[in-house]
């Protein structure tokens, strides 16, 4: 699963129409879980069809507990499906969950062969999502990191800059920002990327010039060489550092 399948709980609610407290209470139930990576709560794809069908079956008249019953009945009897909800296509006849695999109807709890969603419309909305522009990915950006001092979020604020620079490359705003969040992480190698990426971008960028001044500063001598080393600076990063901070300082001056 790709960072670009991940939903945040806001997006979440906002695409299903949905409450904090339903998530939590669903949550609690196990019916459908956030996941959870390096810190970071997320949902996927398939939540999102998952969620979907117990705000269906409930709009129907299910009980969540009532449903969970069904699930659990569903996983001990079918032991090859891990997730029902997305696995299977679950329906209600108004009073009970009835699954449908492989062309024949079942009630979960009784085994009786007596659940179909149409996703369509999701698929829609969550296309809507993934052609958010640079300028939503950057707005997103900012939300994350609004709580500077919660680092939970750099990584999803990260992952937006990310997002915006690919719908735009050249967007010098979200390389500094991106840049200054791994400087804060101590990645000063990605920080000088994306710093030398904005200085691509916009040579007149005093900022740009002064971060990877003062980066190169924090990598001083012995710093590591890659392959894609080759500007000056980086074969000789305490002199290139000044160098830099100086181009930087007077450009700043002269643009501020």
């Amino acid at each position: 699963m790709g960072t670009t399948d991940r939903f945040s709980r806001a997006e979440v609610q906002r695409i299903l129409g949905l409450s904090p407290k339903q998530l939590d209470y669903w949550d609690r139930l196990e019916l459908v879980s956030a996941r959870s990576d390096q810190g970071n709560r997320f949902y996927d794809f398939r939540d999102l069809i998952a969620l979907r069908t117990v705000k269906q079956l409930i709009e129907q008249g299910i009980p969540a507990t009532r449903l969970r019953r069904s699930l659990a009945a569903l996983r001990e009897k079918l032991s090859q499906v891990q997730a029902p909800l997305t696995e299977l296509r679950v329906l209600s006849d108004g009073k009970d969950v009835i699954v449908e695999r492989e062309g024949a109807r079942l009630e979960p709890v009784t085994g009786q062969f007596v659940m179909n969603f149409e996703t369509r419309h999701l698929d829609e909305e969550v296309q809507v999502i993934s052609e958010r522009g640079a300028d939503e990915w950057f707005a997103l950006a900012l939300d994350y990191e609004a709580d500077r001092a919660n680092r939970k979020t750099w990584a999803e604020a990260i992952h937006a800059y990310e997002n915006a620079l690919r719908k735009d490359p050249r967007r010098t705003d979200a390389l500094i920002n991106c840049g200054t969040l791994y400087y804060e992480q101590g990645n000063f190698e990605k920080a000088a990327g994306c710093y030398r990426r904005a200085i691509e971008c916009d040579p007149q960028s005093g900022l740009a010039h002064f971060n990877l001044g003062s980066v190169l500063e924090e990598i001083g001598p012995g710093a590591t060489t890659h392959a894609n080393a080759s500007p000056p600076e980086q074969q000789n990063p305490p002199a290139a550092a000044d160098v830099t901070c100086s181009v930087g300082i007077s450009v700043y001056i002269q643009i501020y």
